[in-house]
């Protein structure tokens, strides 16, 4: 590619990014002083980690919210023209779909993803999903610039978050590992490696951070103490895993292939049996997500039809090379 289309893809890059940005902006700066969201992703690592608007591209805005505002900011964005393409609301059950996007159909305006939970996962995810304190998060998180109802996450509460968000993509694109390893630069005199290591393990991510971290370390160098990774590093790490490890440093991994790593996360074989068990047969509510469809409507084929699919995306992951 030419360094002259790279730098107008850059352009457009960056002017899409403020503009999107921007209108964000006028949409929260009329919000209720009370209601505070705390970006996620990308527009976080834009505001409080990269260099400038056009190092990194934005797909939607990404916000987590308390789940007792949902429905007035449903109400709030639907007066500002955004409309919901799903009728998912927050449930109890935090260990398959936790969040919902709704977009507006005006040029440049951001589609915004509202979460209320950090996993948002299409497998279960209870071994650790219901032991991330989002009180705690929420507690950590630091004030954004320019904002007065935006929040950023504390850096180790970041570093924690993009290493599962990470993981449940396999590092699949650069991007994904080079998010976290521009988090860690940015905040190399600042970083609570004690407060990663002490949260990765309350909330059961050790898992996610230490390959985060220790694939950082391997492919671009980033600079991870080496006592955070012997605190870290699972203590038997399965021969899939070890395949998953492979694939990654060879960079052969599949967009599924850290399944390996959230079943090794379950560590006693009735809890592996129940995760693979949940993984084809979620409950009715999560199904009804996962398709789209009303949960009256869910049948034994939506069932069969994911078997099928998990089945060969795990073939094709772990032993199609």
């Amino acid at each position: 590619m030419s360094k002259e289309k790279l730098s107008q893809e850059y352009l457009e890059r960056t002017a899409q990014n403020i503009l999107s940005l921007e209108y964000f902006n006028q949409i929260v700066k009329d919000l209720d002083p009370s209601v505070k969201v705390i970006l996620l992703k990308g527009e976080a690592l834009l505001n409080s980690v990269y260099e400038d608007e056009g190092s990194r591209r934005l797909a939607e805005v990404d916000v987590l919210i308390r789940k007792e505002d949902f429905f007035d900011l449903k109400n709030y964005l639907s007066s500002c023209g955004y409309r919901f393409t799903e009728n998912i609301v927050p449930s109890s059950d935090v260990g398959y779909i936790n969040s919902v996007m709704c977009k507006k159909d005006v040029k440049f305006w951001p589609a915004i993803h509202l979460h209320w939970h950090l996993v948002n996962n299409s497998f279960p995810a209870y071994m650790f999903a219901p032991r991330i304190d989002i009180d705690r998060i929420w507690n950590a998180a630091q004030p954004l610039d320019g904002y007065y109802n935006v929040l950023k996450m504390a850096p180790h509460h970041q570093l924690i978050y993009l290493s599962e968000h990470s993981l449940k993509h396999s590092f699949e694109r650069p991007i994904h590992l080079r998010d976290i390893y521009m988090l860690i630069r940015r905040n190399k005199d600042g970083l609570d490696w004690n407060g990663v290591v002490a949260d990765a393990k309350k909330f059961n991510l050790g898992r996610a951070v230490y390959y985060a971290l220790y694939f950082n370390s391997k492919i671009l160098g980033a600079d991870v103490p080496e006592y955070v990774l012997e605190e870290l590093k699972p203590k038997k790490i399965t021969f899939l895993e070890q395949r998953f490890m492979s694939s990654v440093l060879n960079h052969r991994q599949k967009s599924d292939s850290s399944y390996v790593v959230y079943l090794a996360m379950n560590e006693r074989l009735s809890d592996k049996i129940r995760f693979i068990y949940r993984t084809f047969f979620p409950p009715k509510e999560a199904m009804g997500h996962l398709e789209d469809v009303s949960i009256s409507k869910v049948n034994f084929i939506h069932y069969l039809n994911r078997i099928k699919r998990g089945g060969v995306r795990f073939l094709r992951s772990h032993f199609l090379r």
